[in-house]
């Protein structure tokens, strides 16, 4: 019973990282990051169907474009590296931890041993054995059709399928078979050690470039320690991350968790194209922005003035 209380008291843990309702939580994560993918992906097709001027280019704004691959790439790889982010999750709430997918797998392997086949139908509220749901069922459809001649829906509560099932999945996990079931059969460690190395192995380049080039600026000499293929990342890495990431974080809710299978990229309640035929500004008020752009360039060179009167000013 300790043992039981113990796994149910982590789960609580676990499955606040996982599905909390606070912006950190893996799946809010992993929502925000797909529909930033989804709507740079959209921005990215609109590229391809924009009209080409008397050269064949595309007539887009080159200047706007750049800033949004520069800040939806640097979004993205900060994005992956803080769910694949190895610090571990904290002993009891409130502790320094952080909430990422690694993070998360790693604590369950290190408390695997809790989860028996016992413990998970304990935690799940899932009866171990059926077979008295199975005799209600029973008993419910013949008095059903002696009465009323037909059966028409079935109590919930007499639901054992998911038993049943349940069971299936705890036999895959421990590598056990169905005649030889018992309830000490324990999830295998080598299954949550192979769904981390799959994350941390998709996540590798781009942790790296992250380490590198986003959140440090590294030194030249730094840079030399690293191999150049490693910092490289591109669409197709991304794209690829992000397949690793909602393949495992599923897995882990669906089958370890509250057995809940999800659809990560939010469905729009808006028409989130709305108005993506228009330009951003009417074609007279392109001077507009070249004043203010003119504005703003006045205003950073006067930064390049500051110099050792100022400097003694603020001192004194």
């Amino acid at each position: 019973m300790a043992a039981i209380e113990e796994l149910k008291a982590r789960r609580e843990i676990w499955i606040d990282c996982f599905n909390g309702e606070h912006r950190q939580a893996i799946c809010q994560q992993i929502s925000q990051m797909l529909w930033n993918a989804a709507a740079f992906r959209t921005i990215n097709e609109a590229r391809r169907l924009a009209p080409p001027d008397e050269k064949g280019n595309s007539r887009i704004n080159g200047m706007m474009h750049r800033l949004i691959d520069g800040c939806f790439f640097d979004s993205q790889m900060l994005s992956i590296r803080r769910l694949s982010d190895s610090f571990p999750i904290a002993d009891h709430p409130g502790g320094r931890d952080v909430c990422s997918l690694t993070s998360l797998i790693g604590d369950m392997r290190d408390r695997v041993h809790l989860m028996t086949r016992e413990n998970m139908f304990a935690a799940l509220g899932l009866d171990y054995d059926y077979s008295g749901l199975q005799e209600k069922e029973s008993q419910f459809i013949e008095e059903k059709l002696k009465n009323e001649g037909r059966v028409g829906w079935l109590p919930p509560e007499f639901d054992w399928l998911k038993s049943e099932r349940f069971h299936g999945v705890m036999d895959a996990l421990c590598a056990v078979e169905k005649e030889a079931r018992s309830p000490a059969d324990t999830v295998r460690k080598e299954v949550l050690s192979h769904l981390l190395r799959r994350v941390e192995g998709a996540c590798v380049n781009v942790k790296n470039h992250v380490n590198k080039h986003v959140a440090h600026a590294a030194s030249p000499a730094s840079l030399a320690t690293v191999d150049s293929e490693s910092l490289r990342v591109t669409l197709d890495q991304l794209w690829g991350v992000h397949r690793v990431i909602c393949e495992v974080a599923n897995f882990v809710d669906t089958y370890l968790l509250t057995r809940t299978s999800h659809m990560f990229l939010p469905t729009p309640q808006y028409d989130q194209l709305e108005h993506m035929d228009l330009g951003l500004v009417e074609t007279g008020k392109v001077v507009d922005l070249h004043r203010f752009w003119s504005g703003y360039e006045q205003e950073t060179q006067k930064w390049g003035a500051w110099g050792i009167d100022d400097l003694l000013k603020e001192m004194n």
